[in-house]
Parts: C-alpha cells; structure tokens; sequence
C-alpha cells in the first residue's frame, strides 16, 4: 500500500510540473478590452511643405490633376503664395481660366518682384484678355513649355533648412517652382496688387494715350521801361500792377508710358489795365514741353511732375486813342514747371504747379531777339483739370 500510494504521488508531481512548463512556454493573451489598429502618418509626415512637393513631383510626371489635389492640401495650412502660383500653372494648362487668374492675381500681390513675376503677368494679362473679350494685348504662347516643371534645392544649415526655387523653362530644368517667399509669407493677406489693373493704364497712370483740360494761370512780369525795345512808353506802361495777367486755356497731353507725357498748351493771358491806360495789353500764350512724372504711391493717385520746356508769347498792345497804331511783339519763353497732381479717378486728375521763365519782347521787324529789349522774368501759378481719353 505504501508503494502504491508512493507511485500515485509521483505521477501527481509529474503531471503538475508539466502543466506549469507548458504554460511558461506560451505567451499571455493581449487583454480583451484593447484593439491593434494600424496608424496612417503619411500625411502628418509630409506637413506642409511636403505636399506641397509631392504637387511639384506630379507636376514634373505630367499629372497635373493630381498635383492640384497636393496643392489644394498644402494650402491649407499654408500662405506660400508660390503654391498659388505653381496651382495656376496647373489650372491654365487644364484649361481653367478663372482659377489660374486668382491664384496668379495672389502670387503677384505677395511676391511683385519675384524673378519670374513678369512671366507670371504676362500670362496673367493674356487669360484676363480671353476671358474679358478684348483682343489679346499679348502674343499667345504654350500653356506649359514642354519639360517645364519644379525644381528646389534644399540644404541644412546650423540655422535650420531652407529652400530655394525657380522657374525655368530650359528642357533640362525641372520646370515650375517656388521662389522663396521672403519675409513677407508669414505676415497674413496683404493689401491688393494695383499697377497692373486695367483701371490705371490710363493716360494719366501707367498707359498711354492723351488727355486734355483747361487751366487757369496767374502770372507776374518782371517788366522794366526797357521791356519792349525802344518803345519806352509802352515798357513804361507795363510795370508794376500791370504786369500781373490773367491766363486761361486748354492744355493736351500724350503720354508715352508711365513715367513721361509731351504736354502742349495754349491759351489767352489779360494785363491787368483800365480803359484809361494809354493803352491795354493782351496775349496769346502757349508752351511745349516734356513732363517727368514720378508716382508717390503704386496706384499713381498721387505725383510730383517736373516739366522743361519752351514757351512762346504773342503781346498785343492796343492804345485807348484810336488815332495811335497797335503794335505787336513776340518772345521765346524757356519754362521750367514743377507741380504736384491728384488723381480722383483713374482717369480724372487736378494739377497745381509754379512756373518760371525768362523772355525778351522783341517788335516782329526784330525776330527772333531784339538786342535793344532788356530780359524780362516770368513767374507764374497754374491750377488744371485733365482727363485722360
């Protein structure tokens, strides 16, 4: 019996110490309560900057409808207007006119003078023009040049990364890129690109073309006795009070491009008199001259103008008694004018500006120069309104 319960007892221990190996050989079971999920991170990955060079890639393998996808994603959390700009690449060569104008519109307000921003109004102005109607300004081209595609260059500095960009339109270029967006990409919407609207290709803006307006001057002749040669009673008579005249005329300009105009005036100029003045003096005054215009801001609505030029008066002196002859004189007149000018319109302007001349009266019989006529100063005050054509 002892032998036998001895037995038992040991095939007990065997069983047991099996059972307690077996389970040390196997793992624990997860717990029930939690569920293994893969994790998609390919996005947060890629951030900003990364799609928006997966758009470039697609770009470069000639997908550009998925590149607008890559685009549409990056600008969300993105102002790099060159984003902007490579998305309305794509868009123009969709066939997208609409789009391509806003995201070109965007690039050139933030980056005006980026490298490739006169690419960029070029073709900006030349989908305005087809979609307005006009008659294209501009000479039609490909909508993307074969091979053009995005390049960056990308280096590591102690600084941290930065990047560079470009557009090329070389076959061995990778085409349509990012010009670094400067410091200004970080400093939120900025105020609306305004030089090149069509608003202010105006003859009195950045266009060409012609305008006119009357003007109203008021001018002061430094006249002595000797003014008019040998006629010593007339150069008597037009001194002092009298020599301040009243001038009002029309004046019209072409302009030749935003920073010129050829301007060419005429009008009638009164000597202050009284009918019982030996005699009563009047002219025909008039002027040619070349306007240097420079803008004070990029919308032109405010200028300062230098304008050289030369100046030609027609005097008439009539005397009171009907018995005594009229006489004439003429004088070149060499002008230097310097004025300031006021758009309220495009189209519609107000210029005030001072003039200064010199100029010798000489009787016909003398033309051009009477060397007998001592010189004779021209100051003078001019106020106008123009409208450009």
């Amino acid at each position: 019996m002892r032998i036998g319960h001895a037995a038992i007892a040991a095939a007990v221990g065997v069983v047991l110490a099996g059972g307690v190996a077996s389970g040390q050989d196997q793992p624990p079971e997860p717990p029930k309560k939690y569920k293994i999920v893969p994790l998609n991170l390919q996005r947060q990955q890629q951030g900003t900057q990364g799609m928006a060079d997966v758009g470039r890639a697609r770009v470069r393998g000639g997908d550009c409808d998925g590149a607008l996808a890559a685009f549409e994603e990056a600008l969300r959390t993105s102002k790099d207007p060159s984003i902007h700009r490579d998305r309305g690449l794509c868009h123009e060569k969709l066939g997208h006119p609409y789009p391509a104008i806003d995201d070109y519109r965007v690039y050139l307000t933030h980056m005006p003078d980026a490298p490739d921003a006169d690419a960029i109004r070029t073709r900006l102005r030349r989908l305005e023009d087809q979609t307005s109607g006009r008659p294209p300004s501009l000479a039609a081209d490909s909508d993307m040049p074969e091979g053009m595609g995005v390049h960056a260059d990308v280096s590591v500095g102690s600084a941290g990364a930065s990047a560079t960009a470009g557009t090329s339109d070389s076959q061995h270029d990778d085409g349509p890129s990012s010009a670094s967006p400067g410091p200004d990409r970080d400093k939120g919407p900025q105020p609306a690109e305004t030089e090149e609207d069509e608003a202010l290709q105006t003859p009195l803006a950045r266009g060409k073309g012609w305008a006119v307006g009357p003007f109203f001057a008021e001018h002061k002749w430094l006249m002595n006795s000797s003014s008019l040669g040998g006629n010593t009673q007339y150069g008597l008579l037009l001194q002092g009070s009298q020599t301040w005249t009243e001038s009002v005329g029309v004046q019209g300009r072409y302009a030749v491009g935003p920073r010129g105009a050829l301007v060419v005036e005429v009008g009638y100029e009164h000597f202050n008199g009284t009918s019982v003045d030996p005699a009563v003096a009047s002219a025909l005054t008039s002027q040619i001259a070349y306007e240097f215009r420079f803008p004070l801001e990029p919308d032109y609505k405010n200028q300062v103008f230098l304008a050289p030029g030369l100046g030609y008066e027609h005097l008439s002196v009539t005397p009171t008694d009907p018995s005594s002859p009229s006489q004439s004189y003429g004088a070149f007149v060499p002008r230097v004018r310097f004025g300031y000018r006021h758009l309220f319109q495009p189209s519609v302007g107000l210029d005030a500006s001072i003039d200064g001349g010199f100029a010798n009266f000489f009787a016909y019989g003398s033309f051009p120069y009477d060397s007998n006529a001592s010189g004779t100063t021209l100051l003078a005050l001019n106020v106008g309104i123009l409208w450009g054509l």
